[in-house]
């Protein structure tokens, strides 16, 4: 008798822990990223909201159609959010969010907000720059495009950063900056 109550609150218990930590399977978090860090945001949302996480390029749109909430986010380039356009014509995100290596000032969002044509909510992340990582080609466009801003007058803050930071490596990235994406996912659910 006391082996069975036992065992039956182990089941219970199970039970549980189960469902409080089964995937999301109504929501997903699907990414593009070339040095790592708007994958490393990706999984965080999606490790957070317990749903899956997907490369871009490993998902069908047929596959898509399945989720309520499809979450993408991508990283900047040139305040584009690369590969928006591909996954919008696949399917509408229900969220995007972007990762730069800008800090997450109001005129850089506005301005990402802007040429990528977002009415979508959206959340910015400043990751960071893994310059070793870049081809030879990528470093010296960089390098040159360093030096035109740096002999440039009354800069931007986002400009000064780049003067700072262009040709470094660096990791501003922090799990707290996708607070806010979570919370507004969870109170829409």
């Amino acid at each position: 008798m006391k082996f069975s109550k036992f065992f039956l609150s182990i089941i219970a218990f199970s039970a549980v822990c189960t469902s409080s930590y089964a995937k999301n399977s109504k929501c997903i978090v699907i990414y593009e990223s070339q040095t790592g860090f708007t994958a490393k945001y990706a999984q965080w949302i999606a490790q957070e909201l317990g749903c899956e996480c997907k490369y871009r390029k490993d998902i069908a749109s047929d596959e898509l159609k399945n989720y309520e909430t499809v979450i993408y986010g991508g990283w900047i380039r040139a305040n584009k959010i690369v590969s928006l356009s591909k996954t919008q014509k696949k399917i509408k995100p229900s969220v995007i969010f972007a990762v730069g290596s800008t800090p997450a000032y109001e005129e850089v969002i506005e301005e990402i907000k802007k040429s990528n044509k977002i009415s979508t909510p959206f959340f910015y992340f400043e990751g960071g720059f893994d310059f070793e990582k870049l081809s030879s080609f990528q470093k010296k466009i960089l390098l040159i495009m360093k030096k035109q801003v740096a002999k440039k007058e009354n800069k931007t803050r986002q400009e000064i950063f780049m003067v700072e930071n262009l040709g470094t490596s660096f990791d501003h990235s922090s799990k707290d900056q996708i607070i806010p994406l979570v919370d507004f996912v969870r109170a829409t659910k």
